[in-house]
């Protein structure tokens, strides 16, 4: 399979010389830069949402559908079917799936150096950041139906000296979650903008309850409802090969409707057996949470002790379910058929049937000399 380039922001994790081909998201400080363009479906708002109501007829994952879908200015799409759909309907991915079929993202159109791409839940509205170093801002684009690319791409904002340090954009309804000071070693932070019905306005911290000093604090990942943030941090034990804090997985929750700014409540480490009790100290990155909250796939080094020969390609997709928000997280799936050989896998976002995941492939290693520019951006899709 060909692949194509990367370009992602790093959480500043590792220090010294990098000799990274790819900018990766859990390790690097680097900037990339890659070039895309597709065709237009849907005409949007300022605020990024589609603003028609189309009926379209087409090939949903897991089987063929007619679905009228209207995606509302608060960005919530609904649809109705006569037959099987991703979205909304009585079949899902996550109980019974099929084998992942596995193909190039198409990101043409999409802007410059787009990355960091999240779905809503419905997988018909898309968040994403692009543009050049200095000026990466959140973009919204839309497509009518599952098997359309995505076109009529939007910059929904402009915020004046958060340009170089925007790494990733997330939307929850009128609420966009960013993670800020990405820059800077130690330094990142999640921030939110809310929605005030023209604009969306200059993100502020989401509270001292989750942001830590001293600590990254980056890639949001949200329920639905917003209730549940999961995100990462550099606040594990240390790893060897780094020197650092390994990257962990947290979370924190709210009341639904809850303010983003002063409800969350203080982030608990999350607790993934085998992984958080290895002595090597793995990485864990890329939280990917699933529209309900009961599923939660993320990339992980385990069990790879990492070294200048095992750390090339350490980082494969795993995942872990549980039958209630309050209940324990089931053992590891692995799903290694989601990873290229030499390239690091990290999920980025899953529709809420779990038919359709998209995730990123990288290179990466503190070792001379650079390698080869290897990687892209691919979706990988499933039936029930």
């Amino acid at each position: 399979m060909g692949v194509g380039r990367v370009g992602l922001v790093g959480s500043a994790l590792a220090t010294g010389a990098l000799a990274c081909a790819l900018h990766n998201p859990a390790f690097d400080e680097s900037e990339g830069a890659s070039a895309t363009a597709t065709a237009a479906t849907t005409a949007t708002t300022a605020s990024g949402e589609a603003m028609t109501t189309t009926t379209t007829g087409g090939e949903a994952t897991g089987g063929e559908a007619t679905t009228a879908t209207t995606t509302t200015t608060s960005g919530e799409a609904t649809t109705s079917s006569g037959g099987e759909t991703t979205t909304g309907g009585a079949l899902d991915c996550w109980s019974a799936p099929g084998p992942w079929i596995v193909s190039e993202l198409a990101t043409a159109g999409l802007g410059v150096d787009p990355r960091s791409f999240r779905y809503d839940p419905d997988g018909l509205g898309l968040t994403y950041v692009a543009g050049v170093s200095g000026n990466r801002m959140p973009h919204r684009a839309t497509r009518a139906a599952l098997a359309e690319p995505f076109g009529d791409p939007v910059q929904i904002a402009a915020w004046e000296g958060y340009g170089g340090t925007v790494d990733e954009a997330v939307r929850v309804g009128d609420e966009l979650f960013v993670s800020k000071g990405v820059e800077k070693v130690n330094g990142a932070d999640l921030v939110v903008s809310q929605w005030d019905g023209a604009t969306w306005p200059l993100p502020q911290a989401i509270g001292a309850a989750v942001n830590v000093g001293g600590a990254n604090d980056r890639t949001a990942s949200l329920s639905a409802d917003g209730a549940l943030l999961v995100f990462e941090r550099n606040g594990g034990p240390m790893n060897a090969y780094f020197g650092a804090a390994a990257l962990r997985l947290y979370a924190a929750t709210r009341p639904p409707g809850g303010d983003p700014l002063l409800d969350f409540s203080a982030p608990v480490e999350l607790a993934l057996p085998p992984i958080t009790e290895d002595p090597d100290a793995p990485l864990i990155t890329c939280p990917t949470l699933s529209a309900d909250g009961l599923h939660l796939l993320f990339g992980s080094t385990y069990p790879t002790a990492l070294t200048p020969d095992t750390i090339v390609g350490a980082v494969e997709l795993y995942e872990v379910a549980r039958v209630a928000v309050d209940a324990p997280w089931s053992p590891l799936t692995h799903h290694a058929e989601l990873h290229f050989d030499g390239l690091h896998s990290c999920p980025r976002t899953i529709t809420a049937d779990g038919c359709e995941l998209v995730f990123e492939a990288f290179y990466y290693t503190l070792e001379d000399p650079p390698m080869p520019e290897l990687g892209g951006h691919f979706v990988a899709r499933r039936g029930p």
